[in-house]
């Protein structure tokens, strides 16, 4: 008989730990051929937003062959949250959706 399911087996983890241990859950499967392409999305659309926020004046997107990358200068708050965790590691290892 399977041993009962209970609150006690919930784990509630910190930061990018998560992420660590199911990498798939927060971008989808790891061998998929567009992976690459959704992560830079991801990176386009927070810029995006702190661009439509005021936090964010420039934008750079660059490619080549081999790689791409996304920079902008938006400020990340540096203050704790009542968690204890620094604003801009929430903003960058939790999942989160566009929001403009």
């Amino acid at each position: 008989m399977a041993e009962e399911y209970t609150a006690d087996h919930i784990e509630a983890l910190d930061g990018v730990e998560s992420i660590r241990r199911r990498p798939a859950m927060y971008v989808g499967r790891l061998d998929s051929p567009d992976l690459t392409t959704r992560l830079l999305m991801q990176a386009l659309c927070h810029a995006l937003d702190c661009g439509l926020d005021g936090r964010c004046t420039e934008i750079t997107i660059e490619a080549d062959e081999r790689s791409a990358s996304v920079r902008y200068d938006a400020a990340l708050p540096l203050a704790r949250t009542p968690q204890g965790m620094i604003a801009a590691e929430v903003l960058l290892t939790l999942p989160a959706a566009c929001r403009a």
